[in-house]
């Protein structure tokens, strides 16, 4: 199992943007959406072992945890239906007050639509409920060390079956969360030392596991 997670650092956490103007209205939700749909585009045994963790950092009411598992979800396959998919997921958070961040790890978690969890937790504070399991977790930037070359190794020291990676969206990370990410993860990068989109890095992370028999 490999957990995607993002930080959409703008991106609003209400319904209140415009179909016709997504990138512009939305605090580039669009970016969101393309990684859900690239890895939802994937073969059914390789995204049914992925969870896509996205917590929306942007006004007015941030912040928003979302987990999507692909074994369950039912997500549309364009960026407006898509778009109006997440409008209704927000409006459901709109009636929830969830502020325990222990509950996404426990049989407390909400379920606000099939395949889909949602809490009020920060990327930090959900990152140090993983790090009690002890599971690998590693992050990607372009000042990293090689993917390729580096990760068999990582995993052979750690549990195998599980790993978390944290990418960043179209803004890089935030200096609080890279902070915090410098101090107690491992950093790599994919290809080169360029900076990709988000659903560029999920399938060039997915590409490498791939090669290494993670699936």
């Amino acid at each position: 199992m490999i957990e995607i997670i993002i930080e959409a650092t703008k991106t609003k956490t209400s319904p209140n943007f415009l179909i016709q103007d997504i990138p512009g209205t939305s605090g580039r939700l669009d970016v969101i959406i393309r990684c859900i749909l690239a890895i939802n585009s994937l073969p059914t045994f390789i995204k049914n072992n992925i969870i896509f963790t996205t917590i929306l950092n942007g006004a007015p009411d941030p912040p928003k945890l979302f987990k999507f598992y692909f074994s369950k979800l039912n997500f549309p396959d364009d960026e407006i239906n898509a778009a109006l998919f997440f409008k209704k997921l927000i409006e459901k958070t709109m009636k929830i007050d969830i502020t325990d961040a222990e509950n996404v790890h426990n049989s407390n978690k909400i379920e606000i639509n099939p395949g889909i969890i949602y809490i009020r937790s920060d990327i930090i504070n959900y990152l140090k409920k993983i790090m009690i399991k002890e599971f690998p977790i590693i992050f990607l930037h372009e000042s990293g060390n090689s993917f390729r070359k580096n990760i068999i190794p990582y995993l052979k020291l750690n549990d195998y079956s599980n790993l978390y990676v944290i990418i960043g969206d179209q803004s890089g990370y935030n200096s609080q969360t890279y902070k915090f990410l410098e101090d107690n993860f491992r950093k790599f990068k994919l290809k080169g030392n360029k900076s990709y989109l988000s659903s560029q890095c999920i399938v060039y992370l997915l590409y490498e596991l791939m090669l290494i028999g993670f699936f």
